[in-house]
């Protein structure tokens, strides 16, 4: 097969740190990124005020979102063809549910615009949210869109069952990736010094045991619950604990007056992350088990296990998939399991352990290389299956 073009519809390329892979993309393919010129996530706010941007082989067009919102799961672009019909992918890769207003926008132009295009969609919503009286109208947009679409990519085994059981996806069209990868020589083990001076850089104490979290400060992400458990924590092992958090969020209030041993931090650029991460001793996830919430994709459990940190995470959504083996699992909203689980790791030889699975676990699995030639596979088989169609 001749060298594919892949045109992919995201505001995930948005932030930089993502780009890494882009980067990989384009050593075996022509890529180039639909993207909306801003989005809003919950913890990041981005504009690109170039219309494109290209770099390291691959070119991202962007285009202005209506509605002006941002909201990624609900603006459509201001284009009649995405750039499609100029650039003529063999791949149209849409990154977000088939039911969203872009994901429609992306397949209808791609249907039109080059008919003989493979679609693919990478879904990561492990529950799926009613909208009220307009829950029957997302069904519909759903498997209209699905029914149009060539391959899909689930990035955990909770979208992988919406597909196959609300949706009647067959379990051929499917294959399990995630949308990004981590890249392993920036999140990585740091040495002795420079946890010294990534310490010092994030106002932890050397001789503390620091266990953290990064994301968002919200009820559904469990934070309550390990505040609890690290109070347990500290009155079990004498042992001078400091609670690290890196995030923003609805809670930021409540964490702030709860704990005298606790250092909170505003969002940071997402590659200064690694930095934070090499500063603690434990990674915590302690997501919750809600009707219409699990945790999607952990990524910042990736990349918590990419620096070599031992990691403790709830059996909310994905993390298991991810941490079963190479971490410790706890029931969500069970304090006192989690408490048990950190108290664990304040043995350092258990600490080495499960440090040196997390790493092992990442270079196997959840690299970026290794996303990436996942992806490049599954691109193949739906262009080879949409030309024996034709």
């Amino acid at each position: 097969m001749s060298r594919l073009k892949i045109a992919l519809v995201t505001h995930a390329y948005l932030a930089e740190e993502n780009r890494k892979k882009l980067a990989l993309m384009a050593r075996e393919a022509e890529v180039e990124v639909v993207s909306p010129d801003r989005a809003r996530t919950p913890l990041f706010r981005y504009r690109i005020a170039s219309p494109v941007i290209q770099q390291d082989g691959y070119t991202m067009r962007f285009f202005r979102p209506l509605p002006e919102s941002g909201i990624p799961a609900r603006y459509v672009l201001w284009s009649r063809d995405l750039g499609l019909r100029r650039f003529r992918p063999d791949v149209v890769h849409i990154e977000g549910e088939p039911w969203t207003l872009l994901a429609q926008q992306a397949l209808s132009c791609a249907r039109r615009h080059v008919p003989e295009a493979a679609v693919v969609c990478t879904v990561r919503q492990n529950t799926y949210t009613g909208y009220g009286a307009l829950t029957g109208l997302k069904d519909w947009l759903g498997r209209r869109a699905i029914a149009r679409i060539d391959r899909f990519l689930a990035g955990n085994t909770g979208s992988r069952r919406i597909l196959e059981e609300r949706f009647g996806v067959s379990p051929d069209k499917i294959a399990s990736n995630l949308q990004l990868g981590v890249d392993t020589d920036h999140f990585r083990a740091a040495t002795p010094e420079e946890r010294k001076e990534r310490r010092r850089r994030w106002g932890l104490a050397d001789e503390a045991v620091v266990v953290g979290y990064c994301g968002r400060f919200a009820e559904e992400k469990g934070l309550l619950d390990l505040l609890e458990a690290m109070r347990g924590a500290q009155a079990r092992s004498g042992l001078r604990l400091q609670l690290a958090l890196l995030g923003e969020g609805p809670l930021r209030a409540r964490l702030e007056a709860a704990n005298k041993n606790l250092v909170l931090h505003n969002v940071v650029p997402h590659a200064e992350v690694a930095s934070f991460l090499q500063a603690l001793d434990v990674f915590v996830l302690p997501s919750a088990v809600l009707r219409e919430h699990e945790e999607h994709d952990a990524h910042a459990l990736l990349e918590a296990l990419a620096c070599g940190l031992p990691c403790v995470g709830t059996t909310s959504g994905a993390i298991p998939e991810i941490l079963s083996g190479a971490g410790l699992l706890v029931p969500p909203s069970a304090p006192e399991a989690l408490e048990e689980a950190i108290v664990q790791l304040f043995d350092a030889a258990k600490r080495l352990h499960w440090g040196d699975a997390a790493r092992q676990r990442i270079q196997e699995r959840y690299s970026n290389p290794r996303v990436v030639e996942k992806q490049m596979e599954a691109y193949v088989q739906a262009v080879e299956e949409r030309r024996r169609k034709r």
